[in-house]
């Protein structure tokens, strides 16, 4: 197996100082990419010499270098042959290059693997750790394509084509509707590639919500993945059935069913798995083990998921030498990149402060994100099954509110039909804070009255009680007059 290769090494430094398209190599290409010590040093001096703001120089100038070693200096000799000149070419040994390095770790790791498995069976811990460190490292940067699109004139017809396409395209698999008729109408869908953020009240449904839009996105045909620290997979097992099969989850997670109800449920279940016959799949996934995003990310890569939930961000693996706001500034600008990496979109619950009417602990989770819906679970939303979904955060959209009718004795949301809902919210509020003000002077007042009969009463009984002790003793005798 060939893991290194130093002539191509030794094109790659040279076309660092003589192309013109070596932005390619200097933006991707790092120290640790080369195998041989003469490569590292050369390349590392050109990099040092750009930090101090000078101009890369070229091969035969740094031939000269007398702070290069006399092996590093050797591989420098001016030959225009060892430069590579199309940008294809650049690409492909970058490509190349990247092969190489990626075999030189993993080959690396598994010898340090193996020769650990063979000291102590305690340490298979750390080794998938490390294992999973090494491939996180392997997929960073791991592309080669161009990224930069030139719109101009001398590529017009080219452009109005792709544009026509672009326009044209009624079938946009992009797209990723949440089965809520009002936002799916107005937004169309989250997109692949956008992050979205659900957050509610403790209590208020974030889970159902996130549960009930990946039952919607499974029978519309996309894979489907949720990932729960908060929940178990039975738990959410439980909470499916009862959602798509309409009967009490009390029932189903206390196990008291009749046969008739049980087999209800059993064919809803049935009728719910075959809405769908695309062969994909909705997955749940209840890690055992301290993860970040990033590597949630990467075990979810080659699987191909189309939506992603995490549930939810604050239960995530922590830097403990970061506070809480950064840890999950970080966890969703992971996410950003991540969508991209995966082509997918990831959704993310976190916690609502409706005192503060904010995302808990970090600004960061709403700039990172595309879409921030957020809602509240008090009284009048238990009373009502009605709650208002707002929409913080809408990028290339509008934001507006819109209502979900929820039953959380099946666990479900679904379009609110009805007129709209807390037309007079405000003024509600008022009133009813009126109405209890009111109730409670009228509360106090008749308390007082009463404390007053009461304290009459007894300065009644306590005169009373005085006047007979005087009949009992008699009235004094005056005294006599000298």
């Amino acid at each position: 197996m060939r893991i290194a290769d130093s002539l191509l090494e030794i094109k790659m430094i040279h076309t660092t100082c003589e192309s013109s398209h070596n932005t390619i190599i200097l933006s991707q290409v790092e120290v640790d990419w080369f195998s041989s010590d003469a490569a590292k040093e050369v390349y590392t001096r050109i990099r040092t010499l750009m930090d101090m703001g000078k101009p890369i120089p070229s091969v035969s100038v740094l031939s000269c270098d007398q702070s290069l070693s006399d092996v590093a200096r050797s591989i420098l000799s001016p030959d225009k042959n060892n430069s590579l000149v199309s940008e294809s070419d650049i690409r492909s040994a970058v490509e190349l290059l990247r092969t190489h390095r990626n075999k030189r770790i993993l080959a690396e790791t598994f010898l340090t693997c193996l020769e650990k498995l063979g000291q102590s069976d305690s340490s298979v811990p750390n080794i998938i750790t490390m294992v999973e460190n090494v491939l996180l490292k392997c997929h960073t940067n791991n592309t080669t394509q161009e990224e930069i699109i030139n719109l101009g004139f001398t590529d017009r017809a080219k452009l109005i084509v792709e544009a026509d396409e672009y326009l044209s395209d009624t079938n946009n698999l992009d797209v990723l509707p949440t089965g809520f008729g009002v936002f799916d109408k107005k937004t169309g869908g989250v997109r692949r590639k956008n992050v979205m953020v659900l957050a509610s009240v403790p209590g208020g449904g974030k889970s159902a919500m996130a549960l009930q839009m990946a039952i919607h996105q499974y029978a519309m045909g996309f894979n489907v993945c949720i990932v729960s620290y908060e929940m178990d997979e039975s738990e959410i097992r439980g909470r499916l059935y009862a959602n798509v099969s309409r009967v009490d989850h009390s029932e189903i997670n206390l196990k008291r069913l009749s046969k008739a109800k049980k087999e209800l449920i059993l064919n809803k279940y049935g009728e719910w798995l075959e809405s769908s016959q695309h062969g994909n799949k909705l997955s749940i996934w209840t890690p055992q083990r301290d993860l970040n995003l990033k590597q949630i990310a990467l075990e979810l890569k080659p699987r191909n998921f189309d939506i992603i939930y995490i549930d939810y961000l604050s239960l995530l693996a922590q830097n403990p030498k970061k506070q809480m706001w950064e840890n999950l500034g970080d966890h969703t600008r992971d996410a950003k990149v991540a969508a991209s990496s995966l082509n997918a979109a990831f959704v993310l619950l976190a916690q609502y402060d409706d005192q503060e009417s904010k995302i808990k602990y970090s600004a960061a989770i709403k700039a990172n994100a595309n879409f921030v819906w957020v809602w509240d679970y008090g009284d009048k939303e238990k009373e009502t099954g009605i709650i208002e979904v707002k929409q913080l955060k809408a990028r290339n959209s509008t934001t507006y509110p819109f209502y979900l009718e929820t039953d959380y004795s099946f666990f479900s949301f679904k379009d609110y039909m009805g007129p709209e809902p807390y037309n007079n919210f405000e003024d509600d509020d008022k009133t009813e804070i009126r109405r209890r003000k009111k109730k409670l002077d009228n509360k106090v007042v008749a308390s007082k009255i009463e404390n007053d009969k009461v304290i009459k009463d007894e300065n009644k009984k306590e005169t009373q009680q005085a006047q007979q002790e005087v009949v009992k003793r008699g009235i004094p005798k005056m005294p006599q007059l000298i």
